[in-house]
């Protein structure tokens, strides 16, 4: 079911994430999900060592900081955020064999008798696959109703869905990481405020495992794994979209939000950061939804001339006068390390200078760290919108959004989209521009692929119209490797 966006407070939504004092780190846990292995990281990482009841970390929390203090827009650009997400049919079996059939300190035996006596759950030792594929038909079906509120129990976090977190992750924009690409995604990530993140994830022994008595190909058919996907059908969904991220299918860090939608249009807007998603309730209607693509529903994006979006971005988050302030933290730290002036007025001179310090952070990071060390407010579209492409999405130009809809049939409830602002029109006559030009070529070529195609046309291009696109960015990203 998809998540309704209607307007809520972000009053104590940061006290669920976990920080460090060493590190601006942002980690929202989802158990059954490696939490165990992360705050004993997280800990390790202020402390030097791994809790000393490492396996039962959880009972200690309050020895790890929170997020409490932090301010939600500073957790929503950081490039550090991150929320793990697992394929459901393992952490099923995880659940299965360490909480209901296993009988360990961490097991749940009131879960294991309830089910014994209402269910005909088989709680001996010594089972064959054939009997832990039974239990596990009569456990997946008693949490389909348990979380339909069908039981007399309410329901937990070890077995509820990832689905019910990642409606936090969704507002604060986390990136999502798989769990079994942990290893590798995580230094990826956090490398460059962590170089010897690896050395630390090697000191951490903890590691909640239980081991399985048979093999998960053995356990599994066909039936047990489609109902576990069926109920878990969410979570699954997340855990692909992480996953082809991270084995380089998709070239961005997407965000877990993925589409916005209007229940009374057959509509999905797929958006990045000013290039639309900012003023989606604007265009879309109050009545808004938000959550993974229906693939019965068309989907559009939208693409914004980079020059125009990155100075919109400074305009509206980074300068004291702009009204999101979303990248206040950012003007903070290139003030300390740029000389960067927050409240510059009507100085043309400092605007210039100002820009030329942004210009320089968004340098170093495209090139010691990729587009997924940015802010979502300033990372390149090329990548995600190639993702849409890929998926059969049309792309409508943000500068003539209206017009293009008009021309696709597409009935908005809302109005247009807003030009961008006094400051930033006045810095598109500087020399900065070849410069954010050059920074985000792959951003103006598909912006001038698309643009030429309306204009030859009259309507969106095709993924086969943005072929030659595609091509050229892949041989000039080879030349380049």
């Amino acid at each position: 079911m998809a998540e309704t966006e209607a307007p809520q407070s972000d009053e104590g939504v940061t006290r669920r994430v976990f920080t460090t004092q060493s590190h601006p780190i942002y980690y929202l846990a989802i158990t059954k999900c490696g939490c165990t292995f992360l705050k004993n990281l997280f800990y390790l990482l202020d402390h030097g060592s791994e809790h000393e009841d490492a396996a039962f970390i959880h009972r200690h929390e309050d020895e790890i900081p929170r997020a409490t203090h932090v301010p939600v827009d500073a957790v929503r650009d950081s490039a550090y955020g991150f929320v793990v997400v697992r394929d459901p049919v393992d952490r099923f079996l995880s659940f299965y064999f360490e909480k209901v059939y296993g009988t360990g300190p961490h097991s749940f035996p009131h879960i294991r008798r309830k089910l014994i006596a209402e269910t005909g759950f088989d709680g001996s030792s010594g089972l064959d696959a054939a009997g832990h594929r039974q239990n596990a038909r009569l456990l997946i079906n008693w949490i389909a109703r348990n979380l339909d509120d069908e039981t007399d129990l309410a329901s937990n976090p070890h077995w509820r869905r990832q689905t019910d977190r990642l409606r936090i992750a969704r507002r604060l924009r986390l990136t999502m990481i798989p769990l079994d690409q942990l290893n590798t995604a995580l230094p990826e990530l956090l490398g460059d405020l962590i170089p010897d993140l690896p050395a630390k994830m090697a000191q951490v022994r903890a590691r909640n495992v239980m081991p399985r008595v048979v093999r998960d190909e053995d356990l599994l058919d066909e039936g047990l794994t489609q109902r576990i996907e069926e109920v878990y059908a969410g979570d699954r969904a997340a855990y692909l979209r992480a996953s082809a991220h991270w084995q380089g299918q998709s070239e961005t860090a997407q965000p877990v939000s993925d589409v916005i939608r209007h229940p009374g249009a057959a509509l999905q807007l797929g958006l990045m950061h000013f290039a639309g998603f900012e003023q989606r309730r604007q265009i879309m209607g109050a009545e808004i939804t938000a959550g993974a693509p229906d693939p019965a529903v068309p989907v559009h994006t939208i693409i914004r001339h980079p020059v125009a979006r990155l100075l919109s971005a400074y305009e509206d988050c980074l300068l004291e006068s702009g009204p999101h302030g979303g990248l206040r933290w950012l003007a903070g730290r290139l003030q300390k390390l740029r000389g960067f002036v927050p409240d510059p007025g009507e100085d043309p001179d400092q605007h210039r200078r100002n820009l030329d310090a942004l210009l320089e952070h968004v340098d170093y990071r495209l090139r010691t760290k990729g587009d997924t060390a940015l802010s979502p407010r300033l990372r390149p579209q090329a990548g995600y919108i190639a993702g849409w492409i890929g998926a059969e999405a049309r792309v409508l130009r943000y500068d003539h959004f209206a017009s293009d809809a008009r021309a696709l049939g597409l009935d908005l409830p809302g109005d247009g989209l807003p030009a961008a602002g006094p400051v930033a029109q006045a810095l598109a006559e500087s020399d900065a521009v070849a410069r954010i030009e050059d920074l985000y070529a792959d951003d103006l070529a598909l912006y001038r692929t698309v643009s030429d195609h309306w204009q030859r046309t009259g309507t969106a291009p095709h993924a086969q119209d943005l072929a030659p696109w595609r091509d050229a960015r892949e041989a000039t990203r080879s030349q380049a490797g």
